[in-house]
C-alpha cells in the first residue's frame, strides 16, 4: 500500500501577509483605545464622585496635646472636600498649640488648636473652663498634658474628664468645666482629692 506524502501548507502571498499584519495592528490599536477610554472614563467618574479639592495642612506624625506645632509637624496636601472633616481646616497651624492629640495623617482643624498667639497652659483650657492645681503628694497615675482625668473626693466625683493643662513635680493643673469649679475647689480645701486617669476615647 502506497504511503501518501503530506502536502506542504499553502503559503500566503506576500500581499496577503502584509494585509493580515495591518489588520492585526488595527485590531490591537482598537482594543488599546477602548481600554484607554474606559480607564479615562473611570478616572473622570472617580473625580466627579469626590468633587473639588482643597489644600490643607496634615499632621506628618502624631502631635501631643499642648505641643506648639512646628513647620515639620505638618505637610500640605490636596484632599477631596468629601474626605475632609466637618470642622474648618486651619489656614496656618504653625505656631499654634494643639488642644488635643492629633493623629498622623489627620487634617489639622480649628477645633484641635488654640487661638493664634495663645501658648501658655491657658491655651488648652476649654472655653468656659477653669484651671485648678491639684496637689500630687499622694501616688497618682502618670499623666501628660492633654490627658483627661476624673477628680474624686471620697465617693463623690467632683470633676469628670478634666483636661490636664500642666504637670510639675508637686501638682497637676487641670481644667474643669465652669459648673464643676465650686465643688472641685471645696474638695481641694476640705478633703483628699484622688486623680483617676480616663481611658482613651
Amino acid at each position: 500500500m502506497a504511503t501518501r506524502t503530506p502536502r506542504p501548507a499553502p503559503r500566503l502571498h506576500p500581499a496577503w501577509r502584509r494585509r493580515r499584519s495591518t489588520l492585526l495592528t488595527v485590531v490591537l490599536a482598537l482594543l488599546a483605545g477602548g481600554i484607554t477610554a474606559r480607564v479615562v472614563a473611570r478616572a473622570e467618574t472617580t473625580a466627579e464622585a469626590f468633587g473639588d479639592r482643597r489644600r490643607v495642612a496634615v499632621a506628618t506624625h502624631a502631635i501631643d496635646a499642648g505641643r506648639v506645632i512646628a513647620a515639620d509637624d505638618v505637610a500640605w496636601r490636596e484632599l477631596p472636600l468629601a474626605a475632609l472633616p466637618d470642622a474648618e481646616p486651619v489656614d496656618n497651624p504653625v505656631g499654634r498649640v494643639a488642644l488635643a492629640a492629633i493623629l498622623g495623617g489627620e487634617p489639622v482643624v480649628t477645633a484641635r488648636v488654640a487661638p493664634d498667639g495663645a501658648r501658655d497652659p491657658s491655651a488648652i483650657v476649654p472655653a468656659g473652663g477653669r484651671a485648678l492645681a491639684v496637689p500630687t503628694d499622694d501616688p497618682h497615675p502618670v499623666v501628660r498634658v492633654g490627658d483627661h482625668v476624673d477628680l474624686q473626693a471620697g465617693s463623690v466625683t467632683v470633676a469628670r474628664s478634666a483636661v490636664v493643662v500642666d504637670v510639675d513635680d508637686h501638682a497637676l493643673t487641670v481644667a474643669v468645666s465652669g459648673r464643676e469649679v465650686a465643688a472641685t475647689a471645696q474638695a481641694l480645701l476640705e478633703s483628699r482629692v484622688i486623680v483617676a486617669l480616663v481611658g482613651a476615647r
